[in-house]
């Protein structure tokens, strides 16, 4: 686990050239999800967008894991407001009110 986590350290916060690549990868990769869910917003749920939805969740998901092997100390990023409102806000197209962090 400690290998695992010094690469997600590395990965997330390195200066190293292959950090920084993954760095502006990462970065890439949240304008484009801002970008679907925009447009996307505005359209009919159909089963490709359904499909997007659940693989960028997916995504996400592995994501945060990683964040989290990364930190030193996992307690505080767990409670941090804005690690709360990264992974738990609701989609502008989820309807329902009950999902919303607390």
């Amino acid at each position: 686990m400690k290998s695992f986590s010094a690469a997600c350290r590395e990965i997330y916060y390195g200066l190293s050239p292959r950090a920084l690549r993954a760095q502006y990868l990462f970065l890439a990769f949240d304008l484009l999800v801002i970008s679907y869910f925009v447009v996307t917003t505005f359209l009919e749920p159909v089963d490709w967008i359904i499909t997007v939805d659940i693989i960028i969740g997916v995504i996400l998901v592995i994501d945060f894991l990683c964040r989290l092997a990364a930190q030193r100390d996992r307690g505080a990023f767990l409670v941090k407001p804005m690690t709360c409102l990264l992974y738990t806000s609701p989609s502008p197209r989820d309807r329902s009110r009950d999902r919303v962090c607390r």
